[in-house]
């Protein structure tokens, strides 16, 4: 294989994905979700790091995929990507990210479901940077300085609903309110799950599944 195909084999693609909010009791409240949370840190430009690999709109090659052997089931669902971008990337993955390529996701979601599904966050995070210590907890930093920082009354979050993010000065104001406000609703519910999984781990003995 040429030094230029082994190149391309080892690129990927990256797009965003659109999801349906449903009633959440809320205007719109998964849609700030998402955008609260921003999955890891959506990448900016085209080029994007191994840490963008959100597998929710993604293409791959398969060679790249059979080099490193494909998913490792034994890695919590919610960061199995992950921890195969961060395989892929030790053979010269490299990701591109595409804003014009979305994938809609038609399964509306509440607040409630996404508390559930934040507990579940936590214990797959704690699972990969257990493994990969010398990787940063995201999520983990987020909600904790969530938890520490002053109660968000959330009075610009109410807003949110017929303020754009780019609208000049008020913008940015309102969703920060939302930003507050979504990520202490979630905080316990992930924080919780994730001292959980630490006891856990810490009673977990060699050769035990």
């Amino acid at each position: 294989m040429s030094g230029r195909a082994r190149f391309r084999s080892a690129r990927a693609s990256a797009g965003r994905e659109r999801h349906d909010a449903g009633d959440a009791g809320d205007d719109n409240a998964l849609n700030r979700i998402q955008l609260t949370l921003d999955f890891r840190q959506r990448p900016k430009g085209q080029q994007a790091g191994w840490w963008h690999l959100y597998t929710t709109n993604v293409s791959l090659k398969r060679g790249m995929l059979e080099r490193v052997d494909g998913f490792d089931e034994s890695q919590p669902f919610l960061y199995e990507d992950l921890d195969l971008g961060k395989r892929m990337a030790e053979h010269g993955f490299s990701l591109l990210y595409n804003a014009d390529a979305w994938a809609e996701h038609l399964h509306p979601t509440t607040l409630d479901d996404w508390r559930r599904r934040m507990a579940m966050v936590a214990r797959a995070e704690h699972r990969f940077v257990a493994r990969h210590p010398e990787l940063e907890p995201y999520f983990h930093r987020m909600f904790s300085e969530a938890a520490e920082a002053p109660r968000a009354r959330g009075l610009a979050a109410r807003l949110a609903p017929l303020v754009p993010q780019d609208t000049p000065r008020l913008g940015r104001r309102v969703w920060e309110s939302v930003d507050r406000k979504y990520r202490q609703a979630l905080a316990p519910d992930f924080l919780r799950a994730w001292d959980e999984a630490a006891a856990e781990l810490r009673y977990e003995l060699p050769g035990r599944s």
